[in-house]
């Protein structure tokens, strides 16, 4: 039995055949267990290392030599993780224990030859690496980006959407096949490996932890064969050598063209993979360089999760990140992003002119990178600087060095001081932002690891059209803030996020968390998920709800609730409302709106006569999918008999070819709904309910 201590750097501790009690720091640890019942403290970094190095610093406990501690052989013996729990249970292939650990702030295994079980921790946002050799080995990664790591095996073909990894040693002979679920990244070995990620997602047997379809692969050598899914990254970081890669071959969702297009070696270093050349690929959105100069083109056209709008007609989206070095990166057409959130220590943030194409940032980790139609920025963990002023869209005369492509347009009556749509992503401290009239800054990259508090919540205020201050993140030494100019929208991150807007037109977006939106007076635009037309489903198993609170204030306001059990207030103005999926609930405001409950059982709330906007079929408002049985009318703060005190509740829905005789009777004739609340026999209020045929009280609350 020993106690083993390690220190702030990044320690190799090595376990006894006892009972050992091994106590890492925040460094990057690798602990060699042994036999006997240990407890394992790999610890995590807090506070404002959480913000600084990416929320995990990459603990690892190795179990690869385990056999040789009970002198048994190679693959007789195999582990059982849990780090939901905190537990090992090593165990012979009878299934016998032959000791347990306990684990603490560990964030790698590497497992053994025998069939091992691990399943990570189940918690949004934390994030594990599973590394194994032979054996036919369960890894469940649970919630958080999760990772299987092949590097040490011949070759491997991973079916990602399947969950299977069939493992082959160098000689060819299969080593085992894993099953894979809650994975969605994979690095590969130095042999020929396939990947093949083609209907990856929320609902495959391995499916997404978050609900989408975002997966990387990290080649090593060898001529890999690539199948992404539209949304697959490949990442070349630790490549030995400057790297030329593009996706322009990728010109729709299935073409299969070379992305390896130059590789120059280092030939004063021996770490690192060659790149190879003939490494072939479809359906990647994303590409990830090394250490060195790279060279990173986008022009792909593998999906259409960009803007609707653009100068070229590519609705596309494509994803960059250049790493350490003096990178180049030309997005082309779409909507192209450029990201500096590498989880690596900086001595400094970014600073970044948008229209010249410059960043500039930590010497080591970052470089000066060129952009090249790049529209999207996403910041370090440290205080960023984001300036697109004088940026423009590439047709533009006199288009700025960097240009874009995605177009924004203010509704009628609106005013924008620019269309060349530009998005700086939060990732921590305290940014700075000086946009060009259609900027959005958005925390949707703001991932972290749960270990303490609660999801970081977006508390953002406009105090004009585009000026105005946001902070954000918890109490642990992570809290942020930006101050901006020059932007007409907000995205929010994973918490409930709070953002109220001023005079004129905004665009908010919630994204996941309980959300409350407030629009203010203009024609604004709120959506509890994304402005996004692809909005994913939602995954109840992460254990998140997205239950939303959109006002859209005085003004003609397009609201959407996306999924969740929202509530969406259009007030004075016409106004679209759209449920999205889940129970909603509609207050229209006053003026003609048009109300769609989608999915879920659905209320729409009238409180005054003024709210249906008359009783003249064509002026009022109009439900567009109203089904009869589910949704429901609220008219409980409506008097049904003004005549009378109190508020009366109605009554009764005559037929269509009745006359009204009584206060606080409807009638519906040819899908317009008619309300009766005084004496005589005419109507008060009128609303239109498209398709609907048949109407009872079953249909009214009040």
């Amino acid at each position: 039995m020993a106690n083993i201590l390690g220190t702030a750097a990044g320690d190799t501790l090595n376990g006894t055949t006892g009972n050992d009690t091994i106590s890492s720091s925040i460094g990057s640890d690798t602990i060699f267990s042994s036999a006997g019942n240990d407890l394992i403290n790999a610890g995590y970094a807090k506070s404002a290392s959480y913000w600084r190095y990416g929320y995990n610093d990459y603990d690892t406990v190795n179990y690869s030599n385990l056999w040789q501690a009970y002198g048994v052989a190679n693959g007789s013996v195999r582990i059982v993780v849990d780090l939901q729990a905190g537990t090992v249970q090593k165990t012979n292939t009878a299934g016998t224990v032959l000791g347990t650990d306990t684990l603490i702030g560990v964030d790698t295994i590497v497992g053994t030859a025998g069939n091992d079980v691990v399943g990570g921790r189940n918690r949004w946002g934390d994030n594990e690496e599973f590394r194994g050799s032979a054996g036919y080995d369960l890894y469940d990664g649970r919630g958080g980006l999760d990772s299987v790591n092949y590097a040490d095996l011949g070759s491997v073909a991973v079916n990602l959407a399947a969950g299977v990894g069939r493992k082959l040693d160098a000689s060819g002979t299969l080593r085992g096949v894993d099953t894979l679920r809650q994975i969605e990244l994979v690095t590969g070995t130095n042999g020929n490996d396939a990947f093949y990620a083609v209907g990856f997602g929320n609902t495959s047997p391995n499916r997404n932890s978050d609900g989408n379809g975002f997966n990387i692969y990290s080649p090593l050598g060898g001529n890999d064969t690539i199948s992404g899914n539209g949304a697959t990254v490949v990442n070349f970081n630790g490549a030995g050598g400057a790297l030329n890669l593009s996706l322009a071959g990728l010109t729709t969702a299935t073409q299969q063209a070379r992305i390896v297009l130059g590789y120059t070696d280092d030939p004063n270093s021996t770490s690192g993979f060659a790149a190879a050349l003939n490494t072939l690929a479809s359906g990647v959105s994303a590409l990830r360089g090394g250490t060195y100069n790279d060279t990173l083109v986008g022009g792909g056209r593998t999906n259409t999760n960009g803007f609707t709008t653009t100068v070229s007609g590519d609705a596309s989206s494509e994803r960059f990140r250049g790493n350490a070095g003096n990178d180049f990166i030309n997005g082309a057409t779409g909507l192209d992003r450029a990201e500096y959130n590498n989880g690596q220590a900086m001595s400094q943030g970014v600073d970044i002119r948008l229209a010249l194409g410059l960043v500039t940032g930590d010497l080591v980790q970052v470089g000066v990178d060129t952009l090249r139609g790049i529209e999207s920025v996403t910041g370090t963990y440290l205080d960023d600087y984001f300036n697109a002023t004088g940026f423009t869209l590439s047709n533009a005369i006199g288009a700025s060095a960097n240009s874009g492509d995605g177009i924004v347009s203010a509704p009628a009556g609106e005013f924008l001081a620019s269309q060349a749509f530009n998005e700086f992503r939060v990732t921590g401290g305290n940014d700075q932002v000086a946009g060009n009239g259609a900027t959005r800054v958005s925390f949707a990259s703001m991932g972290i690891e749960e270990l303490t508090g609660t999801l970081p919540s977006v508390v953002g205020t406009f105090t004009s059209a585009t000026s105005g201050s946001i902070t954000y993140g918890q109490t642990d030494g992570g809290l942020g803030s930006v101050r901006f100019s020059g932007v007409y929208a907000v995205e929010g991150g994973l918490g409930n996020d709070s953002v109220v807007g001023a005079i004129g037109f905004q665009e908010f977006s919630g994204y996941y968390g309980n959300d409350t939106l407030r629009g203010g007076n203009g024609d604004d635009r709120l959506f509890g998920y994304s402005s996004s037309n692809n909005v994913p489903a939602l995954n109840p198993s992460v254990g998140y709800t997205d239950n939303d609170w959109l006002d859209g204030g005085n003004g003609a306001d397009f609201i959407r609730g996306d999924f969740g059990n929202d509530v969406l207030i259009g007030g004075a103005g016409q106004d679209t409302l759209e449920g999205g999926s889940g129970n909603d609930v509609f207050v229209g405001g006053t003026g003609k709106d048009t109300l769609t409950g989608g999915a879920g059982a659905d209320v729409f709330d009238f409180d005054t006569l003024e709210e249906f906007n008359g009783i003249t079929a064509s002026a009022v408002d109009r439900i567009t999918d109203f089904v009869h049985g589910v949704d429901r009318l609220d008219l409980r703060t409506l008097d049904a008999n003004t005549a009378t005190a109190g508020d009366d509740a109605f009554t009764t829905v005559i037929s269509a070819d009745a006359t009204f005789t009584a206060a606080g009777q409807l009638q519906l004739i040819a899908g317009v709904l008619y309300g009766n609340v005084d004496a005589d026999a005419e109507a008060e209020f009128a609303l239109r309910l498209t398709g609907v045929t048949t109407l009872t009280m079953v249909d009214i609350v009040g």
